[in-house]
């Protein structure tokens, strides 16, 4: 299964969500998308987002990037 992350910029997403699904069997069992995972390389999630299965969305901070991926 291809799993997309979605989190807010403004959200700890490489200590409380990247590092724990990790090391979990989901990142094990799965291909797992991190979008923010190497800053250096430039994605289009609309495109991402389409040839996913399921997204995950982290939604504890407001974000208006957020909403618009998920819409």
């Amino acid at each position: 299964m291809k799993i997309y992350i979605a989190h807010s910029s403004k959200f700890n997403f490489i200590e409380k969500l990247y590092n724990p699904l990790k090391n979990s069997k989901i990142f094990e069992e799965n291909e797992v998308i991190f979008p923010h995972d190497d800053e250096s390389k430039s994605i289009n999630t609309k495109d991402i987002i389409k040839e996913c299965n399921l997204v995950i969305a982290e939604v504890s901070e407001i974000s208006t990037g957020l909403g618009i991926e998920l819409g």
